[in-house]
């Protein structure tokens, strides 16, 4: 192959047959795969691209000594201006959402309550939605900056108004934690009344739709957001006695999808969260409505059904969502992840 980066060919040592069998491999690795790489005079890189590739922005640089020797350090970062570089602070400093409005729904407690403190952590400004007002200004209380909304997402002017007043506040949802739902009545479905599946089914389903409706507006008119929705292990497989609550988790990975797909043309991501068995108070609401007498037992039996031995938490759960919403997830999008210690594999 030519070289471009000096006038005079360096001679090189005769080698034995291996050794530069093994070259010529690695140079081929490097020019073939890796690019062309041609230098000026100083040794900086100025084609920089593969095969048919033109330079762009998000293009690999690579810096390569004048004499040739060895290939330079990758500098695998993105450009000035990338989604992946805003948000970010040398010195160590965690502020990945800085400047970033989330909204978060069910955020009294749990999941919401664990990605509020999160994310708030992480500098963003949170308005927590929950229909507790009393243990909402209480959680909220302990958030700096955060903005409490009182609000059932089953009820469409009320989620419209959530959104309302997020964006009048803020100006703008770059976040979103799509996260309230309900237990609902475990029963077989021949003892279950209409009414029953109902009640889950506006929470669990109608309720993240109509929570998706209203923040996608806003967001594909800024063309950027990350929404992450609460889905179950229930949204996967089947549990008897649970038919509105794993009917209704399927539909949220359906929408999960749906949305994925239509806002991809906008810049929004869209994903969802899948937990097994998290020790939280509707895992303990569910053990007693499994055996009333022996609630202990009923989760202790269950930790032991896990392969990892034992129940998540909430702050597990939250790891998960955040990294979700964050730009290093930032290719991850219309999936449903499971975090359910293995339970499920």
């Amino acid at each position: 192959m030519p070289r471009h980066d000096r006038d005079e060919p360096v001679p090189r040592q005769p080698q034995p047959p291996r050794a530069a069998a093994h070259r010529d491999r690695a140079v081929g690795h490097r020019e073939g795969a890796a690019g062309a790489y041609a230098r000026d005079a100083g040794g900086r890189d100025v084609a920089g691209r593969g095969r048919g590739e033109a330079r762009g922005r998000g293009a690999i640089r690579r810096t390569v000594p004048a004499d040739g020797s060895r290939l330079g350090r990758a500098d695998h970062r993105a450009p000035r201006g990338h989604p992946r570089r805003r948000g970010r602070r040398g010195g160590g400093g965690a502020v990945r959402f800085d400047g970033r409005v989330a909204v978060v729904t069910g955020a009294a407690a749990g999941f919401g309550l664990a990605v509020s403190t999160r994310l708030t952590a992480e500098g963003a400004k949170v308005v927590m939605v929950d229909r507790a007002a009393e243990q909402l200004e209480k959680a909220a209380a302990g958030l700096a900056g955060a903005l409490p909304v009182v609000a059932d997402v089953s009820v469409e002017s009320e989620v419209d108004g959530y959104v309302a007043k997020a964006v009048e506040a803020h100006g703008k949802i770059d976040l979103f934690f799509n996260n309230a739902g309900i237990e609902g009545r475990m029963a077989p479905m021949t003892e279950l009344a209409v009414e029953d599946f109902d009640r889950v089914w506006a929470v669990n389903a109608r309720g993240v739709f109509m929570g998706l409706r209203a923040v996608l507006k806003v967001m594909k008119q800024h063309k950027s957001g990350a929404i992450v929705n609460t889905a179950s292990m229930a949204a996967i497989r089947g549990a008897a006695t649970f038919s509105p609550y794993v009917a209704a988790k399927h539909a949220v990975a359906g929408l999960t999808r749906c949305a994925a797909l239509e806002g991809a043309p906008f810049g929004i991501r869209v994903n969802a969260v899948a937990p097994g068995h998290i020790d939280t108070r509707m895992a303990r609401d569910l053990t007693a409505q499994i055996n009333p007498d022996d609630p202990d037992g009923v989760f202790e039996r269950t930790s032991a059904s896990v392969p990892l031995g034992r129940y998540g938490t909430a702050e597990e759960v939250a790891n998960l969502a955040v990294w979700l919403l964050s730009e290093e997830a930032s290719y991850v999008s219309g999936a449903t992840h499971l975090i359910d210690g293995a339970l499920n594999a």
